[in-house]
């Protein structure tokens, strides 16, 4: 949790009390207008699942991020994926989002983006790193 909140010091986290995320976000989601969600979740086959299914039986659109979510097994976690995907949602993973949204490197919102996937992004972060000491991104 300590993670997410230096990434997002301005957010208030939710103090939930169910598994189902979309009880007590869906007010918030309405005030935006949006009708396409982007979800990540703790447990691919609980909260995931139960907020994204819920969100869909409403009519929105579902992107899940398959690997921002885990499950209590590897099992569980394909399982849940697979019943996301019948049910009409979409995977996508994180370096996928960040690539379609910030494709190029010399733009103000990917130099906004590219420090916190050099620190957090794991190997993707040493890549990245590996590239931008090598001038191989402008």
């Amino acid at each position: 949790m300590r993670a997410l909140a230096d990434v997002f010091p301005d957010v208030t986290p939710i103090d939930r009390v169910s598994t189902n995320a979309w009880e007590d976000i869906r007010e918030a989601v309405e005030a935006t207008g949006r009708r396409t969600l982007l979800i990540a979740e703790l447990w691919t086959e609980v909260c995931l699942t139960q907020t994204a299914i819920s969100a869909m039986a409403e009519g929105y659109l579902v992107f899940f991020i398959s690997d921002c979510a885990g499950g209590v097994s590897q099992e569980a976690h394909d399982d849940a994926k697979t019943r996301l995907v019948q049910a009409g949602a979409t995977p996508i993973n994180w370096m996928a989002i960040i690539c379609e949204w910030t494709p190029d490197y010399t733009t103000d919102e990917r130099q906004r983006v590219t420090p916190h996937v050099m620190k957090h992004g794991s190997t993707v972060g040493l890549s990245l790193e590996y590239i931008v000491a090598h001038g191989c991104a402008a």
